[in-house]
C-alpha cells in the first residue's frame, strides 16, 4: 500500500502536465481540422497545408503523435455513487437488540459494511471472542461468525467449552446464526488442524472439516430454497477463499443445502446451509451491495428476543 501511494505522488505532477497538453491539443484539433480536410481531399497533394500543419505544431511544441494517443489519455469523469447504507432508508434509533460477531484471532474477516448495515439499523453490536473462552455477551440475540483462520486454532478452541457450549445452546434455541468461510467451521462437529488432528467444535452442523485443495475466486450464487435470509431463485454475488473443505459427519441429518455457485474456471456446485435459524457458506457476502441480507437478519435477531 505505501509503494502504490509512493508512485501515486509521483506521477502527480506527470499528471498535472499531461492535463494542460490535452487541453492545449484540444484546442489545436479545431485549427488542425480544415487543414487536415485539405490534405486528405488533395490526396496528400496540398503541400501549403501540410507545411501550415507542421508550423502549428512547432509553434505549439506539440509532438502530433500525442494526437493519435489523445482520446487514451482522456481522464474519465467521475460518476456520483450512492452510499451503500442509504439502500437500508434512514437511520433507525438504538433499540438495544445485541448481535454478536466474533473477533478475535481465529475470526476477523468480515466486511466493514456488515457492522454499519447493523448499527444503521440500530442493533448494539458486541465483539465476541471464543478464541478466549468467552460466553456470548448477555442479552444476545444473534450472532455473526466472520471468516479467520480457525484450523490454526482448532486444538485452542476446542479446548474454549464456555464459548462452544454457548454457542451450541444459542443455536439449539433457534435463534439466528449467519456463519461465513471459517466461521462455519466453528458450527461443525469437527475441524482439523494443519497437522491433521480433528477437534470437536460445536457440533450445530453434521459437518467436518479437512484441509483439501484452494477454492478462490469471484462467485454468482443462487439461492436453492427459503431460509431466513434468502428466498428461492434469488441471487448473489460473492468469493470465496479457502483451502479447507468439507464431508458429511455421519449421515445422521439431511443437508440443507443453501444454494448453486458459479463462477469463472470452477465447476458448478451446490454447497452451504440454510435452515429456518442459520446461514453457513464458504461465500463471503458485501452487505451493502444486497441490503436484503441486513433487514431479514435484523428482523430475525428482533423475533429471537421472544424466543
Amino acid at each position: 500500500a505505501c509503494t502504490t501511494v509512493s508512485i501515486r505522488l509521483a506521477l502527480l505532477p506527470m499528471a498535472v502536465h499531461g492535463s494542460q497538453q490535452q487541453a492545449k491539443m484540444q484546442g489545436l484539433r479545431s485549427e488542425l481540422a480544415p487543414l487536415q480536410a485539405r490534405v486528405q481531399a488533395s490526396g496528400g497533394t496540398d503541400h501549403v497545408a501540410a507545411a501550415e500543419m507542421h508550423q502549428l505544431y512547432e509553434r505549439n511544441g506539440v509532438n502530433p503523435m500525442r494526437l493519435l494517443a489523445l482520446p487514451l489519455l482522456q481522464v474519465p469523469q467521475a460518476q456520483p455513487v450512492e452510499p451503500p447504507l442509504l439502500q437500508l432508508g434512514p437511520a433507525a434509533a438504538p433499540h438495544g437488540t445485541v448481535v454478536a460477531i466474533a473477533r478475535d484471532n481465529a475470526f476477523h474477516f468480515c466486511y466493514p459494511e456488515l457492522t454499519e448495515s447493523l448499527e444503521h439499523l440500530g442493533f448494539k453490536v458486541q465483539w465476541w471472542a471464543p478464541l478466549e473462552d468467552q460466553a456470548l455477551p448477555k442479552g444476545t440475540a444473534a450472532v455473526v461468525l466472520p471468516g479467520g483462520y480457525p484450523e490454526l486454532h482448532a486444538a485452542e478452541l476446542s479446548a474454549c467449552q464456555r464459548s462452544l457450549a454457548a454457542l451450541r445452546a444459542h443455536g439449539q434455541a433457534g435463534r439466528p446464526i449467519y456463519a461465513e468461510c471459517g466461521g462455519m467451521l466453528l458450527l461443525g462437529e469437527q475441524l482439523e488442524d494443519r497437522h491433521g488432528q480433528l477437534h470437536p467444535m460445536a457440533g450445530l452442523l453434521p459437518l467436518i472439516a479437512r484441509r483439501g485443495s484452494l477454492s478462490l475466486g469471484y462467485r454468482r450464487a443462487t439461492a436453492l430454497r427459503d431460509g431466513f435470509l434468502l428466498r428461492q431463485g434469488e441471487q448473489l454475488r460473492g468469493h470465496e477463499f479457502h483451502r479447507w473443505q468439507l464431508e458429511p459427519f455421519e449421515q445422521t441429518k439431511q443437508p440443507q443445502q443453501l444454494w448453486q455457485l458459479e463462477g469463472w474456471g470452477v465447476v458448478s456446485t451446490v454447497e452451504g446451509w440454510s435452515d429456518s435459524a442459520i446461514h453457513a457458506s464458504w461465500l463471503h457476502l458485501q452487505w451493502g451491495g444486497c441490503p436484503s441480507i441486513a433487514r431479514r437478519f435484523g428482523r430475525a435477531a428482533q423475533a429471537a428476543m421472544a424466543l
